[in-house]
């Protein structure tokens, strides 16, 4: 029935059909007068006034904050207009519910994207979400599985769940994602694909007993990740400075949280790459620069070396100035 009252408030408002005369003739009769035109349209002014009101329904269901509306438009029988009800963030848990069984995937696969788990929000209730996404955990189509893998905002239950499924690529998703729990992170720890263990290694939530497990991991791709995570611990970046791949301790000379023992230490390496991550490192003292400018291994590494040497010997300067002018 709503289609029908969107059919005609289309041609109401339509250039033309409707018109600022129609405001003088009551509504009933210009509802007349537009369904009588409706005798002498052909098909291709038809399907065009059916896109126009589709447009106008998927409008409507991307921004309205009305909960009843939004109720109504999730019985609508366009599937866009259905997956916009199921990504707007005014939906009701209910109507996500309902549309969580939808026989169209793209619009249970926005419910995915859509779901909110907040156990301290004062509008949504966790217990029936975390049940919604644990439902979405078992939907046998993979693009509803793959989109509620990206979303961060589930119930940790969830992220564990889907560690273990079937598919490799809503594995792989839950190892990329920076909020899939610890729990997710050790079972991936334990994956056999290679892109799965390498992307959960890399993952920040990944439990520091898996990363000690993998510090000595056959793959080189794997302590790499361990290098860049950003939760290593120092203590085992101190061992990765020491592996040897080059590109694991150039990871770990750009370290953020590799302290500078570790880089002094690092020094001594052959590898240009990491020498130079050294001579760029937020951490490297004077002392460590003026003996990488002086190192007779390799001309780029002296002259950047002294480039950072003579920004820093000027920033020291420039502050010892200041701070004698304000004491005098």
């Amino acid at each position: 029935m709503h289609t029908t009252w969107l059919l005609l408030a289309g041609l109401l408002a339509t250039p033309g059909i409707g018109g600022a005369q129609s405001f003088a003739v009551p509504f009933e009769e210009q509802v007349r007068q537009q369904l009588r035109k409706l005798d002498g349209w052909g098909l291709r002014q038809l399907l065009q006034q059916e896109q126009q009101i589709d447009k106008v329904q998927q409008e409507r269901a991307r921004l309205t904050t009305n909960p009843r509306e939004l109720a109504e438009l999730a019985t609508d029988e366009a599937t866009e207009v259905r997956f916009f009800v199921a990504v707007n963030p005014h939906t009701p848990i209910k109507v996500l519910q309902t549309l969580a069984t939808d026989p169209e995937g793209q619009v249970r696969s926005g419910v995915s994207l859509a779901l909110r788990y907040d156990p301290q929000g004062p509008h949504t209730d966790p217990a029936l979400v975390e049940e919604l996404a644990l439902g979405l955990t078992g939907d046998s189509l993979v693009l509803v599985r793959l989109k509620l893998a990206e979303n961060r905002t589930l119930p940790p239950s969830a992220y564990e769940q889907m560690a273990i499924d079937a598919d490799l690529l809503v594995r792989l998703r839950i190892a990329q994602n920076p909020q899939s729990s610890s729990v997710a992170m050790a079972t991936l720890a334990q994956d056999s694909v290679q892109s799965i263990l390498v992307a959960a290694l890399g993952n920040r939530n990944m439990p520091v007993e898996w990363l000690e497990r993998s510090v000595d991991h056959p793959l080189a791709s794997a302590r790499l990740a361990l290098a860049q995570n950003i939760n290593t611990p120092i203590w085992l970046l101190a061992r990765l400075a020491a592996d040897q791949a080059p590109e694991v301790r150039r990871a770990v000379a750009r370290h953020p949280n590799t302290t500078l023992p570790i880089l002094d230490r690092m020094r001594a390496d052959q590898e240009i790459e990491v020498l130079l991550a050294l001579v760029a490192h937020p951490r490297a003292d004077r002392k460590l620069l003026t003996r990488l400018a002086r190192d007779e291994r390799d001309g780029e590494v002296r002259l950047a070396a002294q480039k950072r040497l003579v920004l820093l010997l000027r920033q020291e300067i420039r502050d010892d100035l200041l701070e004698r002018w304000h004491t005098q």
